[in-house]
Order: C-alpha cells, then structure tokens, then sequence
C-alpha cells in the first residue's frame, strides 16, 4: 500500500533535524522536491497519491483506459425510435396543455366512416394548382383531412398537431373546457363541410352524429299536445346524484312541470297554462355521443367543479326502451371511453380509452404514447380511477362492483357509442392513400422522406462519432502510457488540476497550461506547491504546449535552492521554539519578583511564536516584496498579527509608554532566550524611565478634566431649572417675556452637563436657521410652548431672561429669539361648533414674524372657518 500524504510531507523534511541550511546538499534537494519518490503501480494505487509527483493514477485517465461499448462514444438517441411502431396507431404531441384536443381527434379519428369522408374533402384552393409543393391547408376541415393522414400513412412515432391548434386559434399553456370544445369543433367542421360538392362529405356530420327527438308537451287544461322536434350530436346527461347511465338517460328523459313562472303558453288556449313536458328519442345516431356533466358550476365559490361520482356505464347499451321499440332493435356498442384525471375542473390530464374494431382491442391514447391495452371485450381503465381528491381524502370512496359486461368509473367525462348495425362504408377503401387528394398525397410522401433523411443523418452522424470517439481514444491511450518519467530521463512540471481537465471525455476546449502561481520569488518552483503538479516526459510535454501552450514551462531544473535553504531555516526554528516554548510557558506562571528584569509587552509575548514564523517567512519572500508586504499589513485587521516584537510597549514618541497595564516584567533569562529570536527588539530594564513628554501631557489632560467638571457643575447650579425642565415661563400677571432656544441644542448641552469629559462642549448658540433671507423670524410666536413642560412642543424651548443671560456668557451666542406674550380676557366664541371661553393672546417677537409666514397661517385659519362653516 504506498505511503499517505502525512507520512510523505514528514520524510520530505526530515533531513532539516540534521542538517544546517548552509550545508543543504543536492540530495536534500531532490527529497524537498519529492523527486526521490518511486512511480505508483496501478495495482497498489487506487486513488492518486497528491504527495507524490510520479504518481499518474487516478487523474483522468480512466475513462480511456477501461473497456466501453459503441453506444459510450456518441450521445445520439437512436433515430430508429423515431419510427411508427407495430400497431396501428400513432401518438399526437402535447403542447403543454392540449391533452384533451388530442384525445377527441383520436376518438375522431378511429370512426372509419367519418375518417373516409375527411379524406375525400377537397381545397378548393388546392384543387387546380400543378405545382402543390409546400401545400398548408386554407381551413380547419383541411388541417383536420391532413392530420388524420399523417395519423395513418405517416412513418413518425407521434405527430405535430401544431397547425391544427394553430388554425383554431387555441391557446397551448391553458386548458379549455372539453366538452364546450367538442360542440364547438362539431359544428365549426359542419360549417365548413357545407361548401363541400360531395354530399358524403357535405353531410357526414349529420349522418354520423346527428339525432333527433322531440319536446312533447300536454296542457294541464285543455289536454292539447304539442310536439316540438330538435337536433341533438351529444346527450348532455346530468350525473348529479345518480350511479348509472340508464338512470341519468332517464332523468334527462323524464317528465317535467310548467307551472308558476314557467307556464306553458297554450295555443289552443290562448293564453299560459300549467303543462308537463318530456323528450322522446324519434331517431338515434349511428355514433352516440354521451356527456357526463362533471363540471358544474358552484354557486357557493362562483368557479366549476368536478364531480367525483362514480357511474357505471355498458359496454354495449340498449335504448330500445328510450324508442318505443322492441328489445335489442337499438344497441350501441362502446368503443370510446374519454377521462378526465384530477380533482380540480380546471386543471389534470386527459386520455383516452378507444377500441379498434377491426382487431377487437383496446388501446390507451395518452398524447405520444399509444399502449395497446387487452384482447378481447376487457376494457382496462387503468390508473386513472386511483388519482383521488386529496383536498378531501377522508370522504373518498371506493370503487364500487358491476357486473360482468359493465365499467364504472368516477373520471370519465365522454362515452362514445357506435351502433352495431350502423354502416361502415369506406372501411376498405382506407387500406391505401389513393382516396387522398394529390396534394396531401405529397405532403405525406415528402415528410416520410424527409423522416428517412433525418434518420439516414443522425445514423451517419452517430457512426462519425463512434468513429471519432475510437480515435480519440486510442490518441488518448497512447498520451498517457508516454506520461511517466522513467530515471534519469528530462521532465516538466505540468499542474494536476490540468492533467485532470485534460484527460476528462467533456467537449469543452481545454485551456492553456499555467504554471504562474505555482512560482516562488525566484522565478523557480516553489517547494510548498509540488504536492499541486506531476512530473510529466519532457518530449510528451513538448506536445502538450505544442497542442495547448501556456506557460512558464518548469524543467527538471527549476527547483529552488534559496526556497528550500529557507524552509530549513524555519523548520529548524521552530524545533527550538518547541523547546523554548515549554521553559518560558513555566517561568512565566509565576510574577518576576527580581530587580534585574525586563520590560516585554502582553500583546508581543502572546504572539510571540507566531511572530517568529512570520519574521522568517517574510525574510523568505526577500527584500522584492517590501510593497506587497507593506500593503498588506495596511489591510490586515488583527494588529497582533502587524505587531513587531515589543512594539507594543512603545508610546507615540519611541519611549516605553506610560500604560503599565500593556507590559509584563521577565527575568533575564526568559528575554535573552526570546532576543535571540528577535534581535532588533527594543529593550527596556526594569528601572528605564517612561516617557516624560506622555506623563506631562496626561497631566495637563487631567487638569483640562478637572476644569470641564468644574464648568459643568458652575452651569447645573445657575441653570439647575433649564436643567431639571421646571418652572418654564408662562404669563404672570398677564405678561411673559421669553428667549427661543432649539430643543435639540438644550438636550446636547444636558448630556455635556451629566458628563463633562466624555461628552463635547456645545457649539455656538444659534437661531440662524430660523430666520428667513430678511432675518426675520420663521415660526408663529403664538405656537410656542408657554408651559410647565418641555416637551409640549417638538422643535422648541422657552427660557427665561436671566438663564438667556447665563448662557449669553458661557456660550457663543447669533441670532437672540425673543418673545413677548400679553394675555387679555375676552368674550366667549364659538370654534369649530363648540362653546368656548377664548383667552386673546398678543404676542410679538423679536425679530418680527416674517409676512410670508404669517400669510400662509391667515389662509389656514381662514380654511378652517369655512370648514366649519362659521366666518
């Protein structure tokens, strides 16, 4: 088993224990450089071993190596899969949420009768032009005889009903209302076959989907009976509260009551009568198309919603009894069973369930995929009828049983029956395409071939790549068994990372080789980052930068003597800081009690290991990088990690600081031993003086405190009412005179006064900024705070006179407010509808109310008389 990275980064520096940096020898610098180190074999190495640069396994290259098939050397789905498949039908593309257009054109579609007369319509567009080469039908009933031919003469697995949707103008993302749009497509096609010269054609509509029945209706008076004939091309049956189709054909058959506002107007009677009404089946369809009402809409929310009601339909149903007819005159047979998957009215999926007659099996159409389902009658739902509603999971029931012959099912929304005896002319005609028009004969033939020429091209495509691949791969081999450096021979350094990018199978383009940031100062490698490359053949590598290029190349003579001296310098150091660190650790458990000691800073002894490595490693970097070095302590944030040895115990000046709480006394042995790591640290003795210019200024700092506590103090005594917020002006005798000071300025001289030295003195005493470009003022005298308290008022403070006088004294003072208030008492008047006795107040100030200000307050009061509708 070949060695670990651990045990491979121990043995490379293991010579440093015994021998100087000065007496470093070419052998310690190929075993710094791990060129001592064997090639791995491929029967040891399971992964590559980082730590050794003749180790090639695990890099890439097996991908190439191991044994692949054909089918790993192209990324091309077989084209073949793209072909129709064995059974008859074809899938139609969904194109996000056109699940139930396609299920309805498959139900169409597998009505021969009505396919033969699509295929006969012609474009009258179409019908006399020579050159029919890029033929696109000019209305739905051409898009309709074109889909249904590529749904049966086309060799595609699925088609694209694209141009069909298109043409209707419906949108893909959104899912409309399947049953809406098959009353609405039914006679979109009938209008359109109208113009139709073949009546087959013109009249297909009719023949296969149309019925009729009556209204029969009976006066309640008179007795008269009326009859009132209507053309149906689905029976639209409620399934509300029923569970079987016979019982919802009856209710939709069943009698009902005119009365009340819905009186039946009686024309034998002439005039409106009670009456009851039902519908008589007269003549049946030869294709009956059922509705299930599943979506109803909800009066409660305003939205529809699907009834989950299980209901159990025949497979063949006879409505003899609905005609007045003996028994078995009138059965249908099933062949056309549509679902509706999910709880919501809004959303889901739909598929359908149709048998082919000809084969007597079921097939299961869900967009592309068609799966022929059971031989036989069976008709196998599937997972359809397992999706439940899980808004309301705990009232869901279970499927009920039916009899043998019969179906139930709680998502299905169309049942499509076909009349047993019903003619089915044209069924043999559909053998061939002869039937189709010229122009959609070619349409049809030229997509079949350009269907071969696409699989002809992704075949060939698929076997170029195959082909590449193989070269690719043998190219590839034969690159790497060239890799390995045998003893003696030339090599280069070439990254791992990029060995790896180019040995992986991805497409992308391989990028240059860069070896800059494995260099070390000298333009060399460096020894730290040989674990990050591998020694590659010189004459493999010539082809790699050949190929590639990049750069700088590494020779087998780009090692660095200076790099690897350097690193048996600090692993060397660091052995004697183990050993050092121990005794130091010790000595300094205890208080030096001596009198010969030392002066060292807390910070410098804390850190003082680190600060040797670091001193090494920036001798290491040399002299080239002093900007690069300076920068970056610039940016550092630790400052231990900026600190120079001792420094820490330095003033502004260059003198031992006058903090004693920044050093720590040592015993001279502990400073000789760490002098010898650091021996430009500065050097204090035990009795050294500190600095006398910081002990005269931390004196004169001193006294500049005392004073600012003893103003303080002078200020809180004269001013203690300011202070304290008591005893503000207010009318005395009917007359108050006072000074306007900004609140702001009164709250940052309180905190000066709770605390002198920590706090700046106020700045000058202004009211500058509340006078206008005249100096006169900008605020209305009469909304000032004449009050007991200072926080009545947000902006503003009131003092008195002699505190003005006070503060006039203490503090540079622009712009004096002064206010002069007289009281006067008047009659009562009325404000805002209320009763009030109202005090007159004239008040004046110095300097003046400005006269824009005092217009704007003249138009507010007189807003708010008119408001309250006095004058």
């Amino acid at each position: 088993m070949p060695p670990t990275k651990h045990q491979l980064d121990k043995a490379t520096w293991q010579w440093c224990d015994t021998t100087q940096p000065d007496a470093v020898t070419e052998d310690n610098l190929i075993t710094a450089y791990r060129l001592n180190l064997k090639p791995c074999s491929r029967s040891t190495c399971r992964r590559n071993c980082k730590g050794n640069p003749h180790c090639l396994i695990g890099i890439g290259e097996k991908e190439w190596l191991c044994d692949i098939t054909d089918e790993n050397l192209h990324d091309v789905e077989d084209p073949e899969s793209e072909r129709r498949g064995k059974n008859p039908f074809v899938g139609l593309k969904n194109l996000g949420a056109t699940c139930y257009v396609n299920t309805l054109l498959q139900v169409w579609f597998c009505n021969e009768t009505f396919r033969s007369a699509i295929y006969r319509l012609v474009d009258k567009q179409w019908e006399n032009k020579t050159d029919t080469v890029g033929y696109k039908p000019s209305n739905v009933g051409g898009h309709l005889q074109l889909l249904f031919s590529l749904l049966q003469f086309s060799k595609r697995r699925y088609i694209d009903p694209s141009p069909f949707v298109q043409c209707l103008g419906l949108s893909t993302d959104q899912q409309q209302d399947a049953q809406e749009f098959s009353k609405l497509l039914m006679s979109l096609l009938e209008e359109v076959l109208s113009d139709q010269t073949d009546l087959a054609v013109k009249n297909i509509i009719q023949q296969q989907f149309a019925g009729q029945y009556v209204y029969v209706t009976r006066c309640n008076s008179c007795q008269n009976v009326s009859q009132k004939p209507s053309t149906f091309y689905e029976l639209d049956l409620s399934i509300k509260g029923h569970r079987e189709l016979h019982e919802c054909i009856k209710i939709f058959l069943k009698e009902e009551k005119l009365d009340g506002d819905n009186q039946y107007m009686c024309m034998n009677c002439n005039s409106k009568q009670n009456a009851v009404r039902h519908i008589q089946l007269t003549k049946p369809p030869p294709v009956l198309n059922v509705q299930l009402l599943r979506f109803v809409f909800d009066r409660q929310t305003g939205h529809k919603k699907k009834l989950n009601t299980y209901i159990e339909f025949p497979e063949d149903l006879d409505i003899s009894q609905y005609l007045d007819a003996e028994p078995d005159t009138y059965i249908y047979e099933l062949y056309g069973v549509l679902i509706h998957s999910g709880p919501s009215a809004y959303s889901g999926h739909y598929v359908a369930h149709i048998k082919d007659r000809k084969s007597n099996t079921w097939f299961k159409f869900n967009d592309e995929v068609i799966v022929e389902e059971m031989k036989g009658k069976k008709l196998n739902l599937g997972n359809e009828e397992e999706i439940t509603d899980t808004s309301n999971s705990k009232t869901s029931t279970k499927v009920p049983k039916v009899s043998k012959g019969h179906h139930t099912s709680k998502n299905a929304y169309m049942l499509v029956y076909q009349q047993k005896t019903a003619n089915q002319d044209g069924e043999a005609s559909l053998t061939t395409h002869d039937i189709l028009p010229e122009y959609v004969r070619q349409h049809i033939d030229m997509d079949n071939e350009t269907l071969e020429q696409w699989i002809s091209e992704m075949k060939n495509m698929k076997e170029q790549n195959i082909r590449t691949g193989q070269e690719k791969r043998g190219e590839m081999r034969q690159f790497y068994e060239e890799l390995p450096v045998q003893d003696g021979e030339d090599f280069d350094w070439i990254p791992t990372d990029w060995l790896n990018t180019w040995l992986s199978v991805s497409k992308e383009i391989k990028p240059p080789i860069d070896n800059k940031t494995f260099l070390c100062q000298h333009k060399k490698l460096h020894p730290d980052k040989v674990c990050k490359l591998k020694c590659v053949h010189r004459q493999t590598a010539d082809k790699l930068y050949d190929m590639y290029k990049g750069g700088p190349r590494l020779h087998r003579d780009a090692v660095c003597l200076m790099c690897v001296k350097k690193r048996c310098t600090i692993l060397r150091t660091r052995v004697n800081m183990d050993q050092d660190s121990k005794l130091i650790s010790d000595c300094l458990k205890n208080q030096y009690n001596g009198d010969n000691g030392y002066w060292v800073g807390k910070k410098s002894l804390r850190s003082w290991k680190s600060l040797v490595i670091k001193q090494c490693e920036d001798t290491e970097n040399g002299e080239d990088n002093v900007e690069e070095k300076t920068e970056t302590k610039k940016e550092s944030d630790n400052e231990d990690e900026n600190l120079s040895f001792n420094d820490d115990i330095l003033c502004s000046h260059d003198k031992l600081s006058t903090d004693a709480g920044c050093r720590r006394l040592i015993s001279t042995d502990i400073w000789q031993r760490l002098r010898s790591y650091f021996p430009l640290a500065v050097e204090f003795k035990q009795w050294d003086p500190v600095c006398e210019l910081c002990n005269r200024l931390e004196e004169e700092e001193e006294q500049v405190k005392e004073i600012q506590k003893m103003v303080a103090n002078e200020q809180k005594t004269q001013l203690s009412d300011l202070y304290q917020e008591r005893n503000r002006p207010k009318a005395v005798n009917g007359v108050v005179t006072a000074y306007v000071v900004q609140k702001d300025w009164i709250t940052e001289w309180r905190n000066y006064i709770k605390n002198p030295v920590a706090k700046e003195h106020p700045a000058i005493l202004s009211n500058e900024n509340l006078l206008c470009a005249h100096g006169n003022c900008t605020i209305d005298p009469k909304t000032l705070p004449f009050s007991d308290s200072l926080v009545n008022h947000t902006g503003f403070v009131l003092i008195w006179p002699s505190e003005w006088l006070i503060l006039k004294q203490a503090f540079s003072t622009h712009a004096p407010f002064e206010v002069h208030r007289v009281e006067a008492q008047g009659q009562p008047v009325v404000y805002f509808s209320n009763p009030v006795y109202f005090i007159q107040l004239f008040v004046k100030s110095v300097p003046r109310l400005c006269s824009w200000t005092r217009t704007i307050n003249n138009g507010l009061i007189r807003m708010s008389r008119s408001i309250s509708g006095r004058c």
